[in-house]
């Protein structure tokens, strides 16, 4: 079962932002490196412009998260690392995002409850600085950038009136969202492997993972943030494994070795399209590329632009995927421990 969302529960591993102050090579294990790419978004046209300028923005943000700091760079590796973490930031700006442009559109009910907004008012304005706060507020050390990705933003709305009053609905959005999000459980920090959580060599019983040799138990506590939409993490909870005894465990065990040899030193009955979609997939988390939520999002535009839709939709259509993808993180996490 490898379907898109398959995919991404199951590679959704998280690291607390007070789990200490981790290296890349603390994440990842001695085995992975990695280089530092810079990424530009394109000046907004118009509102449609701005949320696809500042959705850019939001990703390529989590992509250098994930990115090992050069020597002399002054910025704080992985403070939303993981999948499960950053499709949490990615609602929280999409979201505010949102909650922006409806307030003005209107069309939609609001997530956070604020209040419509009176003209005049510049959706460009409210766009960037709704994005912008949320942004500082989950990746702070990348703030300088941010800050001068507004400052242009902000400069192209010639009106003062429009731009104000965009910029305190931005500010509104933002704060709301940050406050609904305040102390949801993943301020938690991860467990340490031999410190207060504990690996097995039993069956059936946890593992670290031997080839990064993650010193973390990653995501043991991810299932106890609080969700986005659904009532709880546990609402969907998937039932346990089959009994190791039985035969249906061991027809499953086989199924996976059969599938998983290298066809070189193991044999498989894995077919060259699987070999490419596993490939394909197991990119999580690699320097640049950010989890599979930045994927999902670029795609989730292609798809959009291919449909046309409006300000008012891409906004919505964002934060719908972006809140459903921060769920089903938590909850494939409450499941798993």
């Amino acid at each position: 079962m490898r379907s898109s969302s398959a995919i991404l529960l199951a590679l959704c591993l998280c690291l607390s932002n007070n789990a200490g102050a981790l290296s890349f090579s603390d994440f990842f294990g001695p085995h992975l490196n990695g280089v530092q790419t810079t990424r530009t978004a394109l000046a907004p046209k118009n509102a449609l412009d701005s949320i696809h300028r500042w959705n850019a923005i939001a990703i390529n943000a989590s992509g250098l998260d994930h990115t090992p700091v050069a020597p002399g760079e002054i910025r704080t590796f992985g403070e939303q690392l993981g999948p499960g973490r950053s499709s949490r930031a990615m609602a929280i700006v999409h979201i505010a995002i949102f909650d922006s442009v409806n307030a003005v559109l209107g069309g939609y009910r609001s997530y956070t409850g604020i209040q419509p907004a009176k003209p005049p008012v510049s959706l460009d304005a409210a766009v960037a600085q709704a994005a912008h706060d949320t942004l500082i507020a989950l990746y702070p050390s990348q703030a300088p950038a941010f800050d001068s990705l507004l400052t242009d933003d902000l400069a192209k709305v010639s009106n003062k009136n429009e731009r104000t009053n965009g910029v305190s609905l931005g500010q509104r959005a933002a704060a709301a969202i940050l406050a609904l999000r305040a102390s949801d459980g993943s301020q938690l920090a991860e467990p340490r492997v031999g410190v207060n959580y504990f690996t097995s060599d039993q069956p059936g019983h946890w593992r670290q993972d031997p080839i990064s040799v993650i010193p973390l138990a990653l995501g043991a506590h991810w299932g106890d943030c609080k969700t986005f939409v659904v009532q709880s993490a546990s609402q969907f909870r998937v039932p346990p494994p089959p009994d190791m005894t039985s035969a249906e465990y061991l027809a499953a065990y086989n199924e996976a070795k059969s599938v998983g040899g290298d066809g070189v030193f193991t044999p498989t009955t894995r077919t060259p399209e699987q070999s490419f979609i596993g490939i394909f997939w197991a990119y999580d988390g690699t320097p640049s590329l950010c989890a599979p939520p930045r994927l999902y999002n670029q795609i989730i535009v292609h798809i959009a632009d291919q449909m046309h839709l409006g300000t008012a939709d891409l906004a919505r259509l964002l934060a719908l995927a972006n809140t459903a993808m921060a769920d089903a993180g938590m909850s494939i996490w409450e499941s798993k421990y």
